[in-house]
């Protein structure tokens, strides 16, 4: 070995150990995001799930002529409230807020449009009656994690 060649492999072998940490915690701090992410997305999916079982039974009671302003859904996997106002002389607006049984908070609302059945849609004999049909939705989600 040389004399100006003494020391030299040390201040090397810690720049790699360095390179090398870095790429470890990088790639740790990786994996911890995804994680996160799809854990996230698993709650919102599910949130939106039961908003969409919850407007299906909210439809069926609609058509059916029951008319309540406001109810609550519960299932196994979180709860889902609805409620409905009128948002202006035609039309009503629906909000749907689901919490599942993660914290994982979801809001949709749409609007409706009220048109009162005529008397001779009323008399056809495979039409049933109802006060209620629906034109038109637009909506809105608003999703919120805890």
């Amino acid at each position: 070995m040389a004399i100006g060649e003494k020391g030299a492999i040390m201040p090397l072998i810690l720049v790699l150990c360095f390179v090398f940490s870095a790429l470890v915690a990088t790639q740790a701090l990786l994996f911890l995001t995804e994680k996160q992410m799809v854990t996230s997305y698993q709650h919102y999916m599910q949130a939106s799930l039961l908003i969409e079982k919850s407007k299906k039974e909210w439809w069926r009671q609609f058509e059916r002529g029951d008319d309540k302003r406001a109810g609550t859904y519960r299932y196994d996997s979180g709860t889902v409230s609805y409620t409905q106002k009128a948002a202006s002389s035609d039309y009503d607006e629906v909000v749907f807020t689901s919490k599942t049984t993660a914290d994982t908070t979801f809001v949709h609302r749409f609007y409706i449009m009220r048109i009162d059945v005529e008397e001779d849609e009323a008399n056809e004999d495979d039409y049933e009656p109802s006060n209620h049909e629906l034109e038109g939705l637009l909506g809105l989600t608003i999703v919120s994690f805890a």
